[in-house]
């Protein structure tokens, strides 16, 4: 039984359970609608393919009203953030150089802020391909400026051109699986990004290869320390995700 504000999602063993509880809550409440199905719950459409043992989730139309919303007309675009070449050959990796383009105005801060904002529920709902990008715009949006402005319309221009964004999950041993990342210096001021993939698995034997399922938390983030190499960024991005982890696990 999950419970999100006024949003049930119901698995039961008798239908008559379920009825009663239905019954119940009308007794209280005019408006109680009832989806037997199970296809939508909290926004989220979800596809059951019972043939073929997966679940699909995803929210269509979302991408299309924001775009409409904020009058952006996407152009064709499949990277959803800037690229940092690294510099090959060289003993020290240099950080990038601060954004010295013009500030926005309050209304221009106010946009990036609502749209950063709406994208994150999309991003840990369903794309966690935008997840690096939503990271950068904020912790940049209290003091965004020009190139703020043209990584959010690249990130805009990148949702509209991928607007069908979906999660596949099959079943599992839901044994919880991690896979850690770090990379070093590819954050402003000298600091390091974090990413984490956390699914659930089967419990890996020498028989059975691993498996890959639907991701279940993304991480995506900006480590606060400035570290002063890879491995050092490494074990930092270990520390971050363990503290997810951990949480799931409970859960």
């Amino acid at each position: 039984f999950a419970l999100v504000v006024d949003d049930f999602g119901i698995q039961y063993q008798d239908k008559a359970d379920a009825d009663f509880l239905i019954q119940a809550l009308k007794q209280h409440y005019e408006d109680v609608t009832v989806d037997w199905t199970g296809k939508r719950f909290c926004g989220v459409h979800i596809d059951w393919d019972y043939m073929a043992k997966h679940v699909d989730i995803s929210i269509p139309g979302y991408v299309e009203k924001l775009l409409h919303r904020w009058q952006h007309i996407p152009k064709k675009e499949d990277q959803p953030f800037r690229h940092n070449v690294p510099q090959y050959g060289t003993k020290i990796q240099l950080t990038e150089e601060e954004d010295s383009s013009p500030p926005l105005s309050k209304e221009g801060i106010k946009k990036t802020m609502q749209i950063v904002g709406a994208l994150l529920f999309y991003a840990r709902t369903v794309d966690p391909t935008i997840l690096i990008a939503l990271s950068d715009l904020a912790s940049a949006q209290t003091k965004a400026t020009q190139e703020t402005k043209k990584a959010t319309d690249k990130l805009l221009d990148y949702v509209g051109t991928h607007p069908t964004a979906a999660i596949r999950h099959k079943p599992s041993d839901l044994e919880l699986t991690l896979h850690p990342d770090a990379s070093y210096l590819s954050a402003p001021q000298a600091r390091s990004r974090v990413g984490g993939h956390f699914f659930l698995g089967n419990k890996s034997t020498s028989e059975e290869p691993d498996m890959h399922n639907g991701s279940v938390l993304s991480v995506a983030a900006i480590l606060k320390n400035v570290v002063s190499s890879a491995a050092e960024a490494e074990v930092g991005g270990l520390y971050v995700n363990a503290i997810e982890g951990e949480v799931l696990r409970k859960m």
